[in-house]
């Protein structure tokens, strides 16, 4: 009975969105805790090791992102289809036709006001082997496709609370597009970053809603995303 109880409360779909935002606070804190006990409460040396390996940033990316959506759709056997995570042809090519238009015009304007396709002004990056193919594959997984499938997560999910998921403007995709948008006011201290991002995620969102794919949003991402082509460099080294 209590089984079946908990089983209730993990397949509402309020529950599920609500401690998803929840600890997507709550995860990144965690992590950074981590930090602070790793470096016995020292400021200055765990700014210090920030600064010299940044990619280690990409913890708090998957635990405060990533976790719990994973979590829930393979632990609890959620279909990812419902997410967008399927290879129907038509959808399929849908998905990356839609997604690669807005990769080629992002570029095209991108280059046309920077004279380059993807400007970065931070300092380039290294690791030492094995630790660069690490670091560069997981930060590639964890800014590109995961951070969209977060995002298709909520939106489905959302989706679900008002029963809008059959519309194409719906509820999931403006509350969840918002809320992306805010939440990157506080991780990134830019209220411009927040609109061009939210921007972006909402022409994402509406070809994932549209499709019902969201793989093309996940390689869309994944070209566009600067934080991805900084941690690429990684790879460089190898």
């Amino acid at each position: 009975m209590k089984e079946n109880k908990k089983d209730r409360i993990i397949e509402n779909p309020k529950f599920r969105v609500i401690f998803t935002w929840v600890f997507f606070i709550i995860g990144s804190l965690l992590v950074f805790l981590s930090f602070f006990l790793l470096f016995e409460f020292n400021i200055e040396k765990l700014t210090s090791k920030i600064n010299n390996e940044p990619y280690l940033m990409v913890y708090v990316e998957f635990v405060g992102v990533g976790l719990i959506p994973l979590c829930f759709t393979i632990f609890h056997e959620n279909d990812p289809f419902y997410y967008g995570v399927n290879f129907k042809k038509k959808a399929l090519l849908q998905s990356l036709l839609f997604s690669l238009l807005l990769t080629t015009i992002f570029f095209i304007v991108g280059y046309l006001l920077q004279g380059t396709l993807m400007s970065d002004t931070r300092q380039s990056i290294s690791a030492p082997f094995p630790l660069n193919i690490y670091y560069g594959i997981f930060g590639i997984f964890c800014w590109g496709p995961l951070e969209v499938f977060f995002f298709t997560w909520l939106i489905y999910e959302t989706d679900l609370i008002y029963h809008s998921k059959n519309s194409l403007f719906s509820n999931g995709l403006m509350i969840t597009t918002l809320l992306f948008g805010m939440a990157h006011v506080f991780t990134t201290g830019s209220i411009f970053n927040a609109v061009y991002t939210g921007s972006i995620f909402l022409i994402l969102g509406i070809i994932f809603k549209y499709t019902r794919n969201s793989l093309g949003p996940m390689l869309a991402w994944t070209l566009i995303n600067g934080q991805v082509w900084y941690i690429a460099q990684l790879l460089a080294w190898w």
